[in-house]
């Protein structure tokens, strides 16, 4: 006849044993997880830094066209003096030549600026991303080192309860 105490030992240890497995498989879990959402972070930084780049390229070409513009403008306005019979380069057509200029200068040394700081915001979004997704393995693998740690422990819980049955 089979010893009940031989069969509660042996069912104890068993599950010791699958517990310890379904923890190793939910810690393994948990990392997935962890990995998946860091990818998902580093795509998102990805995407910022192109963000920022694509924000100083339109910026390079709006400066292209605003100087176009100004040049036009000037050639412009300097054929409407010549029209009216007002010498474009001397006194008040000289001024508002000149104005007109510094006034396209500023415009467009003002959006270079704007996408370089919206570029430098882009960056620094990206360099968050990068941490977080750091952040988010490391705190998977804790997880999974911390799950599998338990599963470990409850199988050795089971082994001490089962030899403490055996020698009492």
């Amino acid at each position: 006849m089979v010893d009940p105490v031989m069969i509660s030992a042996g069912t104890q240890i068993a599950g010791g044993l699958l517990g310890a497995v379904g923890s190793s498989k939910a810690g393994n879990a948990q990392a997935r997880i962890a990995e998946y959402k860091a990818r998902i972070d580093e795509r998102n930084a990805e995407s910022a830094l192109i963000q920022g780049r694509h924000s100083l390229l339109i910026a390079k070409a709006d400066s292209l066209e605003d100087t176009r513009d100004a040049f036009n403008l000037a050639r412009s306005t300097g054929a409407y003096f010549a029209k009216a019979g007002v010498v474009s380069g001397t006194g008040t057509a000289a001024l508002v030549a000149a104005e007109n200029a510094k006034r396209a200068d500023e415009a467009i040394a003002n959006n270079l600026y704007n996408a370089r700081v919206e570029a430098l915001a882009m960056r620094e979004r990206a360099l968050g991303f990068q941490m977080q997704a750091g952040v988010t393995r490391a705190e998977g693998a804790a997880r999974r080192d911390a799950v599998r740690g338990e599963g470990i422990a409850s199988l050795l819980g089971s082994v001490g309860s089962v030899v403490g049955k055996l020698y009492t």
